[in-house]
C-alpha cells in the first residue's frame, strides 16, 4: 500500500486515495492464513504539522481454520483503520508512504480472538476426532474434570 503524497503541499490539502493490495499469507503467531482476494482499501490521507494522517476502509477475505472442528472457512470483513505517521514511525520513502505493513497489523487486530466457522460449531469428539457437525459418534465421553481422575479413582477404592 503505497501512496504518493508528492501533491500535500499545505495543511489544509486532502487526498482520496483507493487500491488494491495482493498479499499471500497472513502469518499470525505459528499460522498462516491465506488471502483468497486481494485486499481492496480506500483511504483519505491528510498533511498534519510533522506527519500525515491516513484514515480508510479496507475489504478483507481470508481462509480460516475453525478452533473447533479445524474445517477451513471463509472470513470477510470490512475493517476501518486510522493512523498518525508520526506515532506509527514511518517515513516517506521519496514521495511515497509505504503502509503495507501498518495495513498487514490492523488486519490482524480485526481478526476474531475465537475463530469460529459458525458460533454453534460443535467441533471434534475428543475420543475418535469425529466431526461433530457432521453427526454423532458411539463414543463414550468422560463426564467431569479429567485432571482429577486418579485422585477420584482413590476416593472411591477407600
Amino acid at each position: 500500500m503505497r501512496i504518493d503524497v508528492s501533491n500535500l503541499m499545505y495543511d489544509d490539502m486532502v487526498l482520496e486515495v483507493e487500491g488494491q493490495e495482493t498479499f499471500a499469507v497472513l502469518e499470525v503467531s505459528k499460522a498462516r492464513y491465506r488471502f483468497l482476494e486481494p485486499v481492496s482499501w480506500k483511504a483519505t490521507v491528510a498533511k498534519s504539522d510533522k506527519g500525515y494522517l491516513v484514515y480508510g476502509k479496507a475489504r478483507v477475505v481470508l481462509e480460516l481454520v475453525c478452533d473447533r472442528c479445524l474445517s477451513e472457512y471463509v472470513w470477510e470483513d470490512e475493517i476501518e483503520f486510522s493512523f498518525d505517521t508520526e506515532e506509527e514511525n514511518i517515513s516517506l520513502d521519496g514521495e511515497f508512504l509505504d503502509l503495507e505493513d501498518v495495513l498487514l497489523g490492523e488486519i490482524v487486530v480485526a481478526l476474531p480472538v475465537k475463530l469460529l466457522c459458525r458460533q454453534e460449531c460443535k467441533g471434534l469428539c475428543p475420543v475418535c476426532g469425529t466431526d461433530l457437525n457432521e453427526g454423532q459418534c458411539d463414543c463414550q465421553v468422560p463426564t467431569g474434570d479429567l485432571r482429577w481422575a486418579k485422585l477420584n479413582k482413590f476416593f472411591e477404592k477407600n
